[in-house]
This record gives structure tokens, sequence and C-alpha cells, in this order.
């Protein structure tokens, strides 16, 4: 639950998680994954002046793994670790699950509460939202607390492995 261990399957057992990496100021953690992304997201950074995000879902949490951060006086601030239905990055993510996968993280986490996702009452709804998302590439939230979120898939061979995300004031 702390991201120390990773688990990687029945038969494959576990690596170490992004929190030991953290924890001994290793960078090593998804690192062709963040080497590649690197330079677009600080080119984003440069072009909006907001934060740039890289984002994956692990232990059934929107996990960052890499932060472009502004130099904005007022900017939007998030945990390393949030829950799913929040987070436009969250969102996406979900969203190109495999079936199988989706449905499997639905029981475990539930049906959003309708004022994070409105218009989400049931499976059916919320399955309608994620093939939005899907056809449009492009996830896109609100909060109450006037916060606007933008995310996009990565892929890796056609397969969504990670989000690019910018999270800024409504304002």
């Amino acid at each position: 639950a702390k991201n120390y261990l990773e688990h990687l399957g029945r038969k494959k057992g576990y690596r170490l998680g992004a929190s030991a990496y953290h924890l001994t100021g290793n960078l090593a953690y998804n690192q062709n994954l963040i080497l590649a992304a690197k330079p677009i997201m600080e080119a984003l950074t440069a072009r909006l002046n907001e934060t740039c995000l890289l984002g994956v879902l692990r232990n059934n949490k929107r996990f960052l793994v890499h932060a472009v951060t502004s130099d904005q006086d007022l900017q939007v601030r998030t945990r390393s670790e949030s829950d799913i239905y929040p987070t436009a990055s969250g969102r996406l993510l979900m969203a190109f699950l495999p079936s199988k996968e989706l449905d499997n993280l639905i029981q475990i986490i539930g049906l959003p509460a309708s004022h994070i996702w409105p218009d989400t009452h049931s499976k059916e709804d919320l399955l309608a939202s994620l093939q939005h998302i899907r056809k449009n590439e492009l996830a896109v939230t609100l909060s109450a607390k006037h916060i606007v979120g933008l995310a996009v898939p990565i892929r890796k061979n056609a397969q969504v492995i990670a989000s690019l995300s910018v999270f800024l004031p409504e304002s």
C-alpha cells in the first residue's frame, strides 16, 4: 500500500516500487518512460507556464512518476498518489484499461460519488463516460475547488501506459 513493492502478477512476483526508489534518491524507477516524456513535459510547461504531470495507475490509485513544475505564483498542487475518479489522469488511464481489468477495478473502488463525477450514477453511465474519453483521447475535470485537469494518453506499442496531464486554476 505504501508503494515500496509492486506486485507484478501471481507468477511474476514483486519488484521494488516507486517509494523505494524515492527513498534512496534513485531515479531508475520508470526511467525509460520519464526520459522519453521529460523533454515534452518541459516544453509544455514552458509554453503554458503550468505544471505538467506524468501519471500511471498503481495499486488502484493514480500515481505520479514525474512532474515538471511551473513558476506561476498561483499553481495547483497534487499528491503523488490520488484516488482515480477526481483526477483527469486517473479517469483517462481507467478509460484505456482492458475490459477485464476495468471490471475488476470498478469492483474494488466502486462507482464515483456524484459530487466527484456528476452524471455517473450507474455502471452504465460510468462506462459511457469512459468510452467518451477513449474516443476523444482526452479527459477533462473541473473540481469543486475550481481546478481544471486535462489529460491525454501516452502509448507504447499501441497500449496506453501513462497519462500526460496539466492541472491549473480555473481562473
